[in-house]
């Protein structure tokens, strides 16, 4: 599986991507919503997941991928947070292709959370 990380914490990111890699998922990690738009126009044919922090720095990390994912339909989006989740947002999380991983976050909560998005359609 190819996943987009998309995450301005360098070593949130970072850690995620190796994680990510660790469990044998090829990744491509990028730091704003503009790079992770970029690289969707020119790689979303190999995109099967995105993992994006809820908050970044220059926006909405649920807004980037709702746009995302009417430009890609079928591509599954795992969020993540350290900050928690209010239960006015846990609507825009859900859903059939949707996630939510709180962290910090464990390497076989991650691994159980992809493999449960995986298996959606």
């Amino acid at each position: 599986m190819r996943l987009l990380v998309i995450d301005d914490h360098n070593d949130c990111r970072i850690v995620a991507a190796r994680l990510l890699a660790c469990l044998g998922h090829e990744v491509i990690e990028v730091a704003s919503g503009p790079d992770a738009e970029a690289i969707m126009r020119s790689e979303a044919h190999r995109i099967d997941m995105l993992l994006v922090d809820l908050f970044l720095q220059e926006g909405d990390g649920v807004k980037l991928a709702a746009k995302l994912e009417r430009q890609h339909p079928g591509v599954r989006i795992l969020f993540m947070s350290g900050d928690g989740v209010t239960a006015s947002r846990n609507a825009e999380l859900s859903g059939p292709r949707r996630h939510f991983l709180e962290k910090p976050f464990t390497l076989p909560r991650l691994e159980a959370a992809v493999a449960c998005l995986a298996a959606r359609s």
